[in-house]
């Protein structure tokens, strides 16, 4: 049972369409009505001045060689000029006064449909929150085993072991890599020094596909900071009468066993994991981050040339947009492993040749 939602258009038409009302104000507001309307009055009413000014004068100037009948028809035509551009005034104001009651008009449209954007970008996201409330009742939870007997010493970050990934090339064959545990943790701290770790989940996937899970919160015996807790949303309520890393360690790592492990970022993953009590650097592992590195070129902010199959940065998030892999609850440890897995599935797609 797959929840990739890849293929899914409503969800990129959603997307997509939070880019229609910048290009409808772009399109009607760039042009300034205001000065196109000024602008092509304005020579009008430069000339109709200039008329009455011409016309009104010469009259004045028939009046004296006793041309009244000349003299009439300049003053005629220099008040009809006037009386022109009083009337072009007045039409002036009633257009820019029907421009700003269609830019009222056009706000209220552009309002009333961000927020049917928003409402229809919440119903889905809620759609598949449930969605993936779903998937994990349908597949099986191992309980950690609470071992208060196991070892709390800490390991010295320092002595761990040289990190090596495994690579994956067009000659890997896939049903060599289709079977694997991704590992995920939330933590107080980026920073191993000083900070525990507060989450940890495995999601086991059998043929690219999610079959069980161990997931559970951590006690860290120090305090979660607002900063940690405003990205993963754990507080220290949540995690007061949670396992300790060390009492969990031994299941974590049964359930495990010998399968591949594959992490987003994992030489972060495994350093803090080492740093709690727990060495998994011996595992065969694949990380998304080191190989959507080497397959996805990175995209030149600078540039103003647009490059296809270019990529902002290497972010879980990021790389799930790419591959149009919709998600929800990110930075929950249990949801990250799922996503890595389909980026992981989709970076072997790419690579793999069939």
């Amino acid at each position: 049972m797959k929840y990739s939602t890849k293929n899914n258009s409503q969800y990129k038409n959603i997307k997509s369409s939070y880019n229609v009302p910048c290009d409808f104000m772009r399109q009607d507001f760039n042009k300034d009505p205001y000065n196109v309307i000024k602008a092509k009055n304005k020579k009008i009413s430069i000339i109709l001045i200039v008329i009455a000014v011409i016309f009104i004068f010469s009259g004045f100037s028939f009046i004296g060689d006793k041309d009244f009948d000349t003299a009439i028809f300049s003053f005629i035509v220099g008040i009809v000029a006037i009386i022109l551009f009083g009337v072009l005034k007045n039409k002036l104001n009633l257009e820019i006064q029907n421009i700003k009651e269609m830019e009222k008009i056009k706000e209220l449209e552009l309002q009333e449909k961000l927020k049917q954007q928003e409402e229809t970008e919440i119903l889905y996201k809620n759609q598949l929150k449930d969605k993936m409330i779903n998937m994990f009742n349908h597949i099986e939870k191992i309980e950690p085993t609470i071992n208060n007997n196991s070892d709390r010493k800490r390991n010295l970050v320092s002595t761990i072991n040289e990190i090596k990934f495994t690579n994956i090339t067009k000659r890997t064959n896939k049903h060599s890599v289709c079977d694997f545990v991704v590992i995920d943790i939330e933590t107080t701290g980026i920073k191993i020094s000083g900070n525990r770790i507060i989450e940890i989940s495995a999601l086991r996937f059998i043929d690219f596909e999610p079959v069980e899970y161990f997931s559970t919160l951590i006690n860290p015996k120090i305090s979660i900071p607002q900063e940690a807790t405003n990205i993963n949303h754990i507080t220290d309520k949540m995690v007061q009468n949670a396992p300790e890393f060390y009492q969990i360690k031994d299941s974590l790592l049964q359930f495990i066993g010998q399968s591949t492990i594959i992490g987003h970022n994992l030489t972060f993953y495994l350093r803090h994991i080492y740093a709690s009590g727990l060495d998994l650097t011996s595992f065969k592992k694949y990380d998304t981050y080191e190989l959507s590195k080497k397959k996805i070129k990175k995209e030149n902010p600078y540039s103003d040339n647009y490059v296809e199959d270019t990529i902002l940065d290497y972010k879980l998030s990021t790389l799930c947009d790419y591959f149009y892999i919709d998600t929800v609850n990110l930075h929950s440890s249990l949801y990250d492993c799922y996503y890595t897995g389909l980026v992981f599935k989709e970076l072997v797609d790419m690579i793999v040749d069939d």
